[in-house]
C-alpha cells in the first residue's frame, strides 16, 4: 500500500517529525482532547447497543435472541446505506456538524428509546435498533473528517490513531458501567438511557468545539500551538 501525497510531501520536505506523539501533546492538546470527545459516542453506541442491550432484551426484557439478532441486522444493513449518505453530507456542511447533530438527535431519543423497550414488542424492537443505531452512526460516519481537520499533516496520523484508540478503550468498559447501573437501580428502564446521554452530550460539546476552530490546511505550514489559533463562529 502506497503512502498517502500528504504524507508524500511531508517527508519530501523534511517535516517529519521523529517523535510525532511528543509533537502532538506540545501543539495540539486541545484539539487531542476533543477528538477523544467527539469519538466516544460512534464507538461506545456500538457497545451499549450491540453488547449490552441484546443481553438486556433477553435477560431482563424477555425478548428471544432470535428477535433480538433479526432487529441488530436490519439496522445494521440499513446502515450501509446511511452511512455514505452521512459523509456526502459532511463533505457538503462539515464534518464537526454532522457529527454534532448526530449526538444531538441521540441525546434526545436516548430516554424515549428504552422507555419504549420496555414494552418489549418486535415492532418496538427493530424500530430501537434503527433509531438508537442510525442516528449515533451519524457521528461514527463524519467523524475522520472532524478529526482530520483538527491536525496538521505532519503528525496527524500518530494522532488520530492514539484519540481514537483512547475513544475504544474507554468505550470498551460502556458496558460494564452500564451493568453496574443497572444492578444498582434495579435495572430501572432508563438505566441505559444515562449512559447514552452521557456518551452523546460529551460527543456533542466536542463536535460544536471542533465546529468553531479553524480547520487545519491539508498540507503545508500551520499555527504553531492551539493557542495561535483563531476560533471561528460556527454556523
Amino acid at each position: 500500500m502506497d503512502e498517502t501525497p500528504v504524507f508524500r510531501e511531508v517527508v519530501a520536505e523534511g517535516r517529519r517529525d521523529r517523535l510525532p506523539i511528543a509533537t502532538l501533546f506540545a501543539r495540539r492538546p486541545a484539539a487531542f482532547v476533543i477528538a477523544i470527545g467527539a469519538a466516544l459516542l460512534g464507538i461506545g453506541s456500538y457497545s451499549l447497543m450491540n453488547t449490552y442491550t441484546i443481553d438486556y432484551g433477553v435477560s431482563k426484557l424477555g425478548f428471544s435472541f432470535q428477535d433480538l439478532l433479526v432487529a441488530t441486522t436490519i439496522g445494521a444493513l440499513l446502515q450501509l446505506i446511511t452511512i455514505p449518505l452521512f459523509g456526502v453530507w459532511a463533505n457538503r456542511i462539515g464534518s464537526a456538524r454532522v457529527v454534532a447533530w448526530g449526538a444531538l438527535g441521540t441525546l434526545l431519543i436516548t430516554f424515549p428509546m428504552y422507555f419504549l423497550l420496555q414494552f418489549a414488542t418486535f415492532p418496538i424492537l427493530v424500530a430501537t435498533m434503527i433509531i438508537g443505531g442510525i442516528l449515533p452512526t451519524m457521528s461514527w460516519a463524519a467523524l475522520g473528517g472532524l478529526m482530520n481537520d483538527l491536525f496538521p499533516d505532519h503528525f496527524r496520523y500518530s494522532a488520530l490513531s492514539v484519540a481514537y484508540a483512547i475513544a475504544a478503550t474507554v468505550s470498551g468498559f460502556v458496558p460494564l458501567l452500564t451493568l453496574v447501573l443497572g444492578q444498582s437501580t434495579g435495572y430501572a428502564w432508563w438505566h441505559p438511557g444515562i449512559i447514552l446521554a452521557v456518551l452523546s452530550a460529551v460527543t456533542l460539546v466536542a463536535a460544536v468545539t471542533a465546529a468553531r476552530r479553524r480547520a487545519e490546511p491539508e498540507s503545508g505550514p500551520e499555527p504553531e500551538t492551539d493557542a495561535d489559533r483563531d476560533s471561528v463562529p460556527a454556523v
